[in-house]
């Protein structure tokens, strides 16, 4: 016997058996006898998808907690604290599946990167090892020889430049003897005249005086012209021998030869270089493919871990929930607000099939007191309510049916509140 109490502000319940005994905790032996939830088999069966997927997450009774998905997943996960088992792994699945739409989308656009990349070097390209050491030896080889080569080019100039000097000094080094020449010739034959004897003579000819100083002043300016050609000369002789020296000190003529070979060098060595910069070039292209490759290796990595994941929560967990929720219905499974067994929707399988999967479920939910009420009755058309009856009669379960319309035979009439006949 069960009763409960209510007044304005609290209410009670009492369970006794027909001994009078009264059960302690008289809520929790309710509840483990009924269970928390009335499931209503016609209301499972005539509901909705998403109603129907949700009549059967609450009668399972089986939750998760997102401490455990989150051990289970590995890493944090968006969802509440708990809920409905179904429900939490269908989050965790749809945040997995977007994850995973992310990293696939993420793969493709790096594995087409790195084929397009592929597609700027020659087929079947590899890098050259040691490359970079090549340019740097390359390019100190190209410094020095352009070092050299200005060199070079700097005594052909001077060579230049003193083939013209070799010409004027020359010219005028001609000239200088030319006049040393002529100077010394000049001097040889000028004879040196008397001054002293001249003056005896002035003094002892007074009477040539006038003659004598004509003769002196004439011989002064001799001596004097005389002295003038020697300082001429010893200048000029300076001079020759300065520009002798300055001829003698002049490079000689350059050698073409030499630097076109040098020339010839230097070309090669640049040639030699832009083969190494094309090289380099490549393998710049062929480190970006690599890294791009090492991007998608990695994108696919993640995308088969999370195609695991969403494995792991679109099918396996659920699975695993299903079987301990211990229906007995072989195959019963929820794919999204789908509820099928073996794979076949529950509205497609024979009314036989239906109502066999939906008393199945009741009297799983039933537990210990084989008790099912079925309310809305009038709702079954003849050929469920035909099964419904003939799978209901020999399960050894109670069923309280109700059904709105005109009393059958054998049926209790309740109007009003109230049995009205019976």
């Amino acid at each position: 016997r069960v009763s409960r109490v209510w007044t304005h502000k609290t209410t009670s319940v009492a369970v006794k058996d027909a001994r009078g005994f009264v059960r302690p905790a008289p809520q929790g032996y309710l509840d483990g006898l009924f269970g928390n939830f009335a499931f209503n088999p016609l209301a499972f069966l005539l509901a909705e998808k998403k109603q129907r997927r949700e009549i059967l997450l609450k009668a399972m009774d089986v939750t998760a907690t997102k401490e455990a998905i989150v051990a289970d997943a590995g890493e944090d996960v968006p969802l509440p604290p708990s809920g409905p088992a179904l429900e939490m792994y269908g989050e965790a699945h749809k945040f997995f599946y977007s994850r995973r739409t992310d990293v696939n989308r993420r793969l493709k656009q790096k594995q087409a990167a790195a084929a397009e990349v592929l597609k700027k070097l020659p087929e079947g390209y590899k890098p050259v090892e040691g490359i970079d050491e090549m340019a740097v030896a390359t390019r100190e080889l190209i410094s020095e020889k352009e070092t050299e080569i200005a060199g070079l080019e700097a005594e052909k100039r001077a060579a230049a430049k003193a083939a013209e000097s070799r010409v004027k000094l020359m010219d005028r080094i001609a000239k200088k003897e030319a006049a040393i020449a002529a100077g010394k010739k000049e001097i040889a034959a000028f004879q040196e005249p008397d001054i002293e004897g001249l003056r005896k003579r002035v003094e002892d000819l007074r009477l040539l005086l006038a003659k004598a100083e004509e003769g002196l002043d004439v011989a002064v300016r001799q001596v004097r012209e005389i002295t003038d050609i020697r300082c001429m000369v010893s200048d000029d002789e300076a001079t020759l021998a300065g520009d002798r020296d300055t001829l003698a000190a002049l490079p000689g003529e350059f050698d073409n030869e030499t630097l076109a070979f040098e020339e010839t060098v230097l070309a090669g060595l640049k040639g030699q270089r832009k083969d190494i910069d094309d090289e380099q070039t490549r393998q710049r292209i062929w480190n970006e493919h690599v890294v791009l490759r090492e991007e998608a290796e990695d994108a696919e990595d993640q995308a088969g871990k999370l195609s695991f994941l969403v494995e792991r929560f679109g099918n396996d967990l659920p699975a695993q929930a299903l079987r301990e929720a211990k229906l007995p219905i072989e195959g019963l499974a929820i794919a999204g607000d789908d509820v099928t067994v073996g794979g076949i929707l529950i509205d497609q399988l024979s009314a036989e099939e239906q109502m066999r999967v939906t008393l199945s479920i009741a009297r799983a939910m039933a537990k210990e007191l084989p008790l099912v009420c079925v309310d809305g009755v009038e709702r079954l058309d003849d050929e469920h309510f035909a099964e419904f009856t003939k799978q209901a009669a020999s399960d050894g379960f109670q069923y309280f049916v109700t059904r709105v319309g005109t009393p059958r035979k054998g049926e209790i009439e309740v109007a009003a509140g109230k049995v009205a006949a019976g």
